[in-house]
């Protein structure tokens, strides 16, 4: 799917900025599939979900706060795919810095061995946290996401599937599911501090 024409983006942006509610729709619409197809293009990435994440993230931005996009400087597919482009390639070094921290982590795992009892504390411990994580998250879909984010499942259609979400239109899905992700994560995050804390 190609970019609108120069002149449709201008009445686009046109539009979004007279508050025009039909047009927040069109942007995620003409959009979203090439924006994600540039990043793949420019950095290599996988198109799901790096690339379309990072669309996604863009275009949020652009809604956001619509005067910060200059026609008279670039095109708005320019600007789009330029901001994209950035939280690509700020994911693929969070991602790096993540895989680097897991792999020492377990480095360490494996060199420290257990003491007799500290199996039964680690289980202990893990049936606590669990607990915090079920009443965090009530809702089964919640919890059915995470399993599959825990076993490192990144597919954006397999994590739809699990929250009920496979019957919305790609867009639509693609927004969803990186909303549900990101709640899902941060509220893992909160957990984290204040178990570390306590």
């Amino acid at each position: 799917m190609p970019f609108p024409s120069s002149a449709s983006e201008l009445e686009l942006h046109d539009r979004l900025l007279a508050g025009e509610r039909t047009a927040t729709a069109e942007v995620f619409s003409a959009y979203a599939e090439p924006v994600a197809r540039a990043v793949v293009r420019c950095l290599g990435v996988s198109l799901d979900p790096v690339a379309y994440d990072s669309a996604v993230d863009a275009i949020f931005d652009y809604l956001g706060e619509p005067s910060r996009f200059d026609p008279a400087k670039a095109r708005l597919s320019t600007y789009l795919v330029g901001v994209a482009r950035r939280r690509a390639i700020d994911r693929l070094r969070t991602d790096t810095a993540r895989e680097a921290r897991e792999k020492i982590f377990s480095l360490a795992v494996e060199l420290s061995a257990p003491a007799p009892n500290e199996g039964m504390e680690r289980n202990a411990l893990a049936r606590e946290l669990w607990k915090s994580v079920e009443t965090a998250l009530p809702d089964a879909r919640d919890l059915r996401t995470l399993g599959l984010i825990l076993q490192g499942e990144r597919s954006t259609d397999v994590l739809a599937q699990a929250l009920n979400l496979g019957h919305l239109p790609e867009t639509a899905r693609r927004i969803q599911v990186k909303q549900h992700r990101d709640r899902i994560l941060k509220v893992l995050e909160r957990l984290g501090a204040a178990h570390a804390d306590s």
